[in-house]
């Protein structure tokens, strides 16, 4: 078993905070449910799947467009 240096672990969670996630497309948007994960980043979780996704800011325009 190794350890890690404390320097490794700083650098694998820094690693973790700026992933990237796959961008929701239209289609899920529309056939799945979502639930919020972390709002200010923009991702959400599919609550069917539990696959974490980006958020895109034009959904949220697309929803108050059509009164949601």
């Amino acid at each position: 078993m190794t350890r890690r240096t404390r320097r490794r672990l700083e650098r694998e969670i820094e690693d973790l905070e700026e992933e990237e996630y796959t961008p929701l497309t239209v289609c899920e948007l529309l056939s799945y449910e979502f639930e919020s994960v972390d709002e200010e980043a923009g991702v959400v979780r599919v609550v069917e799947t539990g696959e974490l996704r980006e958020f895109s800011p034009i959904f949220e325009s697309l929803g108050e467009a059509v009164g949601e």
